[in-house]
């Protein structure tokens, strides 16, 4: 045996510097003279016999060798020599024991140059640059090798696993092979399930639980690759298997008719525990790591504890909203799951809840659908279903409240007011329109929703477009926060005048709901046209309310102000005004018989509509060409005050 071998049987002695969890590693050099190496203990000698082509019996010589075992020769391991091997593959990521093991057996003459890696955020990434300079020839330069190798392609990202239950591991003796030669940290699944069985009684501890709980998701997503393989080749061929971008083109295709039902159900069931903890989507808990870290969008949650999908999505939003920038993976996997949301309702579990008895009472369709194919309706169907019906004129035909609840809560961390294609339902319906009138539009910021409403009442707008819109923007004339134009110009002013909360995503501002505060929009409307000049808006925000009430005149459903105070009288006297603008007529015209709340409305609103023609939508469609003619110094000022009328 050469000199420099000598020492080689003693590589694996470790011994823990105390008892106590969470203990780095350290080295006993007496205690390492008495130890016996991989090959000596009683549990691993089916090495000696499987193992004899290596040319050295040290204990990385054992580890390359069982490297390289099938996965019936690795199960046929005794427990207690799995471990001692998985020590070993373990503590080539310990700097401790490099450096007073590995470095002085395998390189002494290169050590001063190698310690100097020690201390680097990533070890062997160093080490193998060094070695790197060092002649192929050179002894160091190949038993460094010989170390990074034996870690495993993967070893960056089973450190996590190792740095939060190594030493538990340890204690336990839980350490187990890859025998299915799983990928990353499954490879750790066998010890996972040691350490779920001996910890039971007293438990994990918080990070160690978090790790686990990682790998476990993990898990779930290998099982439905595996059932899925077929269905991803067939639907998905440019995706690979395990990948973000193949489970997000699986769900895509969940509804396809190709699509096996064993695979439907388990994108289904991924959906549903995705609702329940983001991290099962890994492209958006990878993609947004750092974003989640920076913006505390945990909220005080402990690593092991799950976090809801909408939680993250509202808080990166709200990042994104109030002028911070997100790395660009994180927002592109912000619009992927808000994409997800309004095409998938399983991903809400607030909607699976909250609206389970409306589901199959209001959608009974859709809801069959889903049972006799066993999936969800193809494309946002259901969720359109309960939308229309929280905007139902008679109250036997709306959702009950906690459904119109989630699917507020939907509406916004979906944020389908900003972009008309989140929307599965909007976006088929309403494609030939924007393809016809809305081309040229620039995307984002809600540009091409606005395009669209105002694109109402000509020959252009198709009536499943303009039906699929107001149901959206029902939700956002009820909350100002969800028109981004409007947000972005008169955020300041609504906090100074009309008390409207500083963050996109508090989920504690009731006052934005009609039902239990002030509204913003009329404040600031008021505010529009208020004669002190120390409370006025500023120009760019007098500009958006002036749109924004433009646009609202179009449909009662629009004013939720009156809408919300009149539902019983017009379902009484204008079940049948379906024309731009019938609606308040209707209400106007049968304003002696009107019930109490609702006339005062509706008075308010019939003074607002004459000092403010373009809250008219009767006149705005028949007078605009002549008020654009004669008017045109009154409309560029803003402020008509009901001259506009009197002029014509």
């Amino acid at each position: 045996m050469p000199p420099h071998t000598a020492l080689l049987p003693l590589l694996l002695v470790v011994l823990l510097a105390s008892p106590s969890l969470g203990t780095p590693l350290e080295v006993d050099k007496d205690a390492a003279k008495a130890m016996h190496s991989i090959i000596d203990l009683p549990e691993c000698q089916e090495l000696k016999k499987i193992c004899i082509h290596q040319k050295s019996s040290d204990n990385l010589s054992m580890l390359e060798c069982v490297l390289t075992f099938s996965s019936s020769q690795l199960e046929e391991l005794p427990e207690g020599c799995q471990h001692a091997v998985w020590l070993q593959q373990r503590q080539l990521q310990l700097p401790a024991w490099l450096e007073h093991q590995f470095l002085p057996s395998y390189c002494p003459a290169e050590r001063s140059k190698l310690e100097g890696c020690l201390n680097s955020v990533n070890l062997w990434s160093c080490l193998d640059q060094q070695r790197l300079k060092l002649p192929q020839s050179n002894a160091c330069h190949q038993h460094l090798r010989r170390g990074y190798e034996a870690l495993g392609q993967d070893y960056s990202a089973v450190d996590e696993f190792y740095t939060a239950c190594g030493s538990l591991v340890e204690q336990l003796k839980c350490g187990r092979l890859n025998v299915d030669h799983l990928p990353s940290v499954l490879s750790q699944l066998g010890t996972v399930q040691c350490l779920q069985s001996s910890a039971s009684k007293s438990g994990l501890d918080a990070t160690c639980q978090s790790a686990v709980n990682a790998i476990e998701l993990q898990r779930g997503m290998l099982e439905l690759f595996r059932v899925c393989g077929d269905d991803l080749a067939a639907l998905c061929p440019q995706e690979k298997a395990g990948t973000a971008g193949g489970f997000k083109c699986l769900m895509r295709h969940k509804n396809h008719p190709s699509m096996s039902s064993q695979c439907a159900q388990q994108i289904t069931q991924r959906d549903q525990q995705m609702g329940s903890d983001y991290r099962v989507s890994h492209g958006l808990a990878k993609a947004c790591k750092e974003d989640i870290k920076l913006n505390h969008c945990r909220k005080g949650v402990s690593e092991d504890k799950h976090v809801r999908l909408a939680q993250i999505l509202l808080c990166l939003e709200s990042v994104s909203k109030n002028g911070t920038k997100l790395a660009p993976a994180c927002l592109a996997e912000l619009g992927d799951h808000r994409r997800m949301l309004m095409t998938d309702y399983q991903l809400s579990p607030e909607l699976l809840s909250d609206c389970a008895d409306d589901i199959p009472k209001f959608c009974p369709e859709e809801h069959k659908a889903q049972l006799v194919n066993g999936l969800a309706s193809t494309g946002g169907e259901i969720i359109h279903c309960l939308l229309s019906h929280v905007k139902a004129r008679r109250q036997q035909r709306r959702v009950t409240t906690q459904c119109q609840r989630g699917l507020e809560t939907l509406i916004k961390v979906s944020d389908a007011g900003e972009d008309w294609r989140v929307d599965p339902v909007l976006r088929r319906a309403c494609k030939p329109v924007v393809d016809a009138a809305c081309k040229d539009v620039e995307g984002g910021e809600a540009r091409v929703m606005r395009c669209l409403l105002e694109r109402i009442g000509t020959p252009v707008m198709l009536p499943e477009c303009e039906q699929a819109l107001l149901i959206i923007e029902y939700f956002v004339a009820r909350d100002f926060k969800l028109d981004p134009q409007l947000y972005k110009h008169c955020r300041a002013d609504a906090e100074l005048y009309c008390r409207a909360k500083k963050q996109w995503d508090d989920v504690q501002n009731l006052q934005m709901d009609p039902e239990r505060g002030p509204m913003i929009l009329p404040c600031l409307h008021r505010m529009a046209f208020s004669e002190d000049e120390h409370q006025t808006l500023r120009p760019e925000c007098f500009k958006e309310v002036k749109r924004v009430m433009r646009q609202r005149a179009i449909s009662m459903d629009l004013i939720p102000e009156v809408e919300d105070y009149c539902l019983n009288d017009l379902s009484l006297f204008c079940a049948d005004c379906t024309e731009k603008g019938s609606e308040m007529e209707c209400l106007q015209k049968n304003m002696d018989q009107l019930q109490n709340e609702c006339k005062a409305v509706v008075i308010k609103y019939t003074e607002e509509e004459a000092a403010h023609v373009e809250l008219n939508p009767v006149i705005m469609s028949v007078c605009g060409e002549a008020m654009q003619q004669h008017c045109s110094a009154i409309l560029k000022s803003g402020k008509d005050n009901g001259k506009q009328a009197y002029n014509q």
